[in-house]
């Protein structure tokens, strides 16, 4: 038997404004490995560790254009970089299963 519980925030304006951060963050890093995946695989047939996506993706926090991924906290970002790598493996799963 599985449990669920619910549970309401009443954040403040503050907490409001640091919620929508975060997810705006993982959102946008979601789509951007999600895009690395897809061409990496396009070019190569395989898809980039989880290794490797973190390592991109700390280089592209330290460019001056995307610093302000730093303002979130990097757990966040990486859950969003381990769906990215879990939907892909899944992906690569299937195509094995309906190759057979």
């Amino acid at each position: 038997m599985l449990k669920a519980y619910k549970y309401r925030i009443y954040p403040n304006s503050e907490q409001a404004l640091l919620i929508e951060k975060h997810f705006g963050c993982s959102r946008f890093v979601f789509n951007w490995a999600l895009a690395l995946q897809k061409r990496y695989y396009a070019m190569f047939g395989k898809s980039l560790s989880r290794t490797q996506i973190q390592s991109q993706l700390v280089k592209k926090k330290k460019t001056g254009k995307f610093a302000w991924l730093n303002e979130v906290n990097s757990q966040s970002l990486l859950n969003a970089l381990l769906n990215v790598y879990t939907a892909f493996t899944n992906f690569q799963r299937s195509c094995q299963i309906s190759a057979l």
